[in-house]
């Protein structure tokens, strides 16, 4: 199975980045190969309405390799910082150049920083909305941090109680992603 892991911070040190580590070593140990996306490095364009709406392929290619990535993947895990009270712009950005059916049949994961415990749910809370105006599944365990819940000089992931939810989303994501693949057809 391969699941597309996106990094959504436009901050190369972010919180939402090291908890998304998590997430894909749990994934990688349970078989899974991952392709890490950080949007920074991506370099979108603006979006331009008229080529989005019409029916051939987006012109750019940095959009192109965005969609085919998405399309390659069994499965998705969103990672982001709150902003604002919601997901990032760099996030919502990307999101917004992909076809309206982009996660249909997939189970997505949902990853969110925030500057206290009690906010940072907000960028899952949002993004479950949109995961699934895309037709996508997020799965019911989502993982919200704080900076308080990071080994300040490790930068990993030190609260056990979201170390024990980091695998449980990724036993969601494996066992959701098996039971959504059609049946196999041995000729």
């Amino acid at each position: 199975m391969k699941a597309i892991c996106v990094a959504g911070s436009p901050n190369h040190l972010a919180w939402s980045r090291r908890l998304l580590r998590e997430v894909t070593d749990g994934l990688a140990e349970r078989g899974w190969d991952t392709d890490v996306l950080d949007l920074r490095d991506l370099k979108l364009p603006l979006l331009d309405v008229q080529s989005y709406q019409s029916l051939d392929p987006y012109p750019d290619p940095v959009v192109q390799d965005w969609r085919n990535r998405v399309a390659a993947a069994d499965a998705v895990v969103l990672s982001t910082p709150v902003h604002h009270a919601s997901y990032s712009g760099l996030l919502k950005c990307a999101l917004d150049f992909l076809v309206a059916d982009a996660f249909a049949g997939r189970a997505v994961g949902l990853l969110s920083n925030g500057g206290a415990a009690r906010g940072a749910t907000l960028g899952c809370e949002h993004l479950r909305s949109v995961v699934k105006a895309l037709g996508g599944w997020p799965v019911p365990t989502q993982v919200a941090t704080c900076a308080q819940d990071f080994d300040a000089e490790t930068r990993t992931l030190s609260n056990r109680a979201l170390i024990r939810r980091c695998g449980a989303l990724c036993d969601e994501l494996t066992q959701f992603t098996s039971a959504m693949r059609p049946p196999r057809t041995d000729a």
